[in-house]
């Protein structure tokens, strides 16, 4: 299913899914994962524990937070494709951050985590139906579908492959 088809927008995540190409999801994280796999890890491996600037975050921490932000919205997906309307709460990405215990950890390990994340979200896409993908819940008080959310699963690793690109690499 294409990204026009997400009714009603999600304020504050159309800033991800306006990211994505309008293609089918399939497609959308097809592009993904070729961006991930197209990451060099073992170029930037020794950049891991980088940070552009104080307060900011490392590199590690730039990809468990998509791993963990991947997570979120996949339970997300999976209560509203269940009929579960919600309310679900939201998550504070600083303190999920600031508790991941990434310093002993290398970088491949964490962008084979986030590969893993990945396989798991797209299987379960793939057992959707399209009237699934167009059910709706609420997170965090905002209304939002099932297929918006996958959308915004890509268009939040776009968002930070952009950065990584801008600032860290």
């Amino acid at each position: 299913m294409k990204k026009g088809l997400i009714f009603p927008m999600p304020r504050f995540y159309d800033r991800y899914i306006n990211l994505v190409p309008d293609v089918d999801l399939t497609d959308a994280f097809q592009l993904a994962n070729e961006e991930l796999n197209k990451f060099d890890v073992a170029r930037y491996e020794p950049r891991g524990n980088y940070a552009y600037a104080a307060g900011k975050w490392s590199m590690k921490d730039v990809f468990l937070h998509m791993a963990d932000t991947e997570r979120v919205f996949m339970y997300r997906a999976m209560v509203f494709s269940r009929n579960d309307k919600g309310p679900l709460p939201g998550f504070d990405e600083e303190k999920y951050a600031a508790n991941t215990l990434n310093q002993d950890r290398s970088l491949s390990s964490i962008v084979d985590e986030l590969k893993a994340t990945r396989i798991a979200s797209e299987a379960m896409f793939r057992g959707f139906n399209e009237a699934v993908m167009l059910r709706t819940g609420v997170s965090w008080k905002i209304e939002t579908s099932v297929l918006a959310l996958g959308f915004t699963m890509i268009g939040h690793q776009l968002h930070h492959f952009k950065i990584l690109r801008e600032k860290y690499l």
